[in-house]
């Protein structure tokens, strides 16, 4: 169908990885809502071997004040103060964890892992 000016109509076209759209392709699928069987197992199948693109923190939330971050390794020195530039986890929760678990190998005491 022809637009304002002549042209074609844009139709907006999400990700592949909108959740909202997987919600609704499922939804709609589903036998319950009158879709087929055979491709609301398939829709699943397909959505579930994505890989799910979590939000990146970048800086996680475990050191504050005057730890003294000598004592860990560098690379848990940068991921405390620069979060997962990197992007090697992902999530927030895997960064999170990562730095705390580097934290406790260098001997520091739970305290100082979880002060604010």
């Amino acid at each position: 169908m022809p637009g304002e000016h002549g042209g074609m109509r844009r139709t907006p076209t999400y990700p592949p990885d909108h959740r909202g759209m997987w919600r609704r392709l499922v939804g709609r699928t589903h036998p319950d809502a009158g879709g087929d069987h055979d491709l609301f197992i398939w829709t699943v199948a397909v959505r579930d071997t994505r890989k799910p693109e979590a939000a990146r923190s970048r800086r996680p939330r475990v050191l504050s004040g005057d730890a003294d971050l000598s004592r860990v390794s560098e690379r848990t020195r940068e991921l405390i103060l620069f979060g997962d530039k990197e992007g090697c986890y992902t999530s927030r929760s895997e960064a999170d964890f990562a730095a705390c678990l580097g934290m406790f190998v260098a001997g520091f005491e739970e305290a100082e892992v979880w002060r604010r």
